[in-house]
């Protein structure tokens, strides 16, 4: 999510020197719990799922023992005031580990994730033969605020590509000697124009992720920001490594930012609390006057969907489809469409 960090912010310590982690484990069901009440700490995590006991685990890096043990004591008592969220008591851990370790024990907890039939997420570390019409989204998880494992990415993706399919137009792949000049739409080419004249805004940007799949989709212009000054600037680079310089990344408040131009799609993965509050000023960015046009809400809690469901269907837009993965449920809503 933009609002939640997804990865560490590491001590800025030697390469020699050791880093302290506190580990918090908890029953997985209860993991959205925890994120809340990290993000309403200010707390960067690593979050990652253990596959054998299927336990979520949220890292928290240190540069000595006594910060890693201040950490526990401040997480410990907000715990005791939020313990009814969780079904189960969260469990504590320190730990010690040579610098240099850390970049390669996250590693194992990352693999070549398939999205959408177009979409797919590969772990910059990794070897992958991609078919011709698949878009692949670099990403290094070590380094960003959001990679697209968590639900609510996973969500915006999946309605950032169908909005694509449906609001960009395709050129026709070449017709070769024989085939009959009209074709079917699978046989079309899946490049996208250079300049659609889409414009797509990614609010909370977080690691960019969203914006660059927007990009290589074909939405133009593409315009992304977040309040996070590291955010953006981890945005920027991953958005450049991937070659697509292109995306205007900024950093900006949602109160006080606004698009030089209406959008057609507006993207908002952050806190359900947030999106209730700028609900009207989410909606205004949209581009009224096109055929259609579509907001896309993410970081939502399931039992805090309707909630925001409701506050934007009173600012002009409708739910067009919802998506629930895990605990988390997304929705995009559009007007005119």
């Amino acid at each position: 999510m933009g609002n939640t960090r997804s990865s560490p912010d590491l001590p800025a310590s030697g390469m020699d020197e050791s880093l302290f982690c506190l580990q918090i484990r908890v029953a997985r069901n209860d993991a959205p719990a925890l994120e809340e009440l990290l993000v309403a700490l200010e707390v960067p995590g690593s979050t990652w799922e253990e596959p054998e006991s299927r336990d979520t685990v949220v890292s928290i890096f240190a540069a000595t023992r006594a910060e890693a043990g201040g950490m526990q004591d401040r997480i410990h008592s907000a715990l005791r005031e939020f313990g009814s969220e969780l079904s189960d008591p969260a469990i504590f851990k320190i730990t010690s580990m040579k610098s240099e370790n850390w970049a390669e024990t996250w590693k194992r907890h990352f693999h070549i994730l398939h999205v959408t039939p177009r979409l797919t997420i590969r772990p910059v570390w990794l070897e992958y033969a991609a078919r011709p019409d698949e878009i692949v989204l670099p990403v290094n998880p070590g380094m960003s605020f959001g990679t697209g494992y968590h639900g609510t990415t996973h969500a915006c993706l999946e309605f950032i590509d169908a909005l694509a399919s449906r609001l960009i137009p395709r050129p026709p792949a070449p017709v070769a000697p024989g085939q009959p000049l009209i074709q079917n739409s699978e046989h079309r080419s899946p490049s996208p124009p250079k300049n659609s004249g889409v414009p797509f805004l990614d609010i909370g940007c977080g690691s960019g992720i969203l914006a660059l799949a927007a990009a290589k989709l074909g939405f133009a212009p593409v315009v992304a920001f977040d309040n996070d000054p590291l955010a953006v600037q981890i945005a920027r680079e991953n958005c450049a490594a991937a070659g697509a310089p292109q995306i205007d990344i900024a950093c900006a408040d949602l109160t006080e930012f606004a698009p030089t131009c209406p959008c057609r799609v507006v993207v908002a993965n952050v806190l359900a609390p947030v999106l209730v509050q700028n609900a009207p000023r989410l909606v205004s960015f949209l581009d009224r006057n096109a055929e259609s046009s579509f907001v896309v809400l993410s970081g939502i809690l399931t039992g805090q969907y309707d909630e925001v469901k409701t506050a934007y269907e009173a600012c002009g837009v409708r739910e067009t489809a919802r998506r629930t993965i895990d605990v988390w449920t997304s929705g995009c809503f559009g007007i005119k469409f």
